[in-house]
């Protein structure tokens, strides 16, 4: 019986398997997906993948659906067709889950397997902020959407436990010891672009801001709110600005929002004054 995580839309493999070469053919708009797959068929099953004719082939359909494929297995070898690039990353996963390894290289079960995502918005988010994780779990937990066609991966970067982001603007907003620097988030933007794994960051505000009273409160506020504030609009837009340059290639970010105590802002002079001028009662 064929156990895949998550299940495909349509299934029909059998119990017979056959040895499949361990080398791999695709073109340019599929180089990630292959690279993928021979990636985690090497740090997972052991197995060496290498570039050439024949075994697993990846070939472009135009008629299959948005992050869709079809995977046939046969005497012959693995042929993956997909309409785009995410769908040939979802077939690379797919294969990792059916592929075991033999002395001669790898076998796979022979049949017909047509998939394709049920919903566009599939995501996970990881709290970076409360629970401090080291650089190389971030690195796991985009193997983790790769592997289980999870599309986006919301890290919370920030909380009043601490700011994990890099700011040139307000460089004391990093906590000491619990954050990333520019390089190594880029280098995990990289990572997951190339495996398909689109990444949402959040700046959690107005509340949950203690790490901005602590370190910048005559700017930001010292109630546990964003101070509304002309000088803390600039502040924030600045940090926002930062965070979009630095995720460029990703579709959302995210704003938090959650248990604000906006009541606090109708007795801040600095709030009641921002109010005024933009003609707000």
């Amino acid at each position: 019986m064929i156990r895949l995580i998550p299940a495909p839309h349509k299934t029909d493999m059998t119990d017979a398997r056959v040895a499949v070469v361990p080398v791999y053919t695709a073109d340019e708009t599929f180089a990630d997906a292959a690279a993928t797959l021979a990636d985690y068929a090497r740090r997972t099953h052991g197995i060496t993948l290498t570039e050439g004719k024949g075994g697993i082939t990846f070939s472009v359909d135009a008629s299959l659906p948005t992050e869709g494929y079809t995977l046939t297995v046969t005497e012959s070898g693995a042929a993956v067709k997909a309409s785009d690039v995410l769908g040939a990353q979802n077939a690379a996963v797919t294969l990792i889950q059916l592929m075991e390894k033999t002395e001669d290289g790898l076998t796979l079960p022979v049949g017909v397997i047509e998939d394709a995502p049920k919903c566009t918005w599939r995501t996970v988010m990881i709290d970076l902020a409360r629970d401090w994780h080291e650089l190389h779990v971030l690195y796991e937990y985009v193997d983790m959407c790769r592997f289980y066609k999870v599309k986006y991966l919301h890290f919370h970067f920030t909380d009043d436990q601490s700011y994990t982001l890099p700011s040139r603007a307000f460089p004391k907003l990093s906590t000491e010891g619990r954050h990333y620097t520019e390089e190594e988030i880029k280098g995990v933007i990289a990572y997951a672009k190339s495996r398909g794994v689109e990444l949402i960051p959040e700046i959690d505000v107005p509340g949950h801001t203690t790490s901005f009273a602590a370190a910048y409160g005559e700017i930001f506020g010292t109630d546990g709110i964003i101070c509304l504030s002309e000088e803390s609009m600039a502040g924030m837009a600045t940090l926002f600005r930062e965070l979009c340059e630095l995720f460029a290639d990703s579709e959302y970010i995210h704003l938090g929002g959650d248990e604000a105590a906006i009541a606090k802002w109708i007795t801040c002079d600095k709030c009641l004054t921002a109010f005024k001028n933009r003609g707000v009662d």
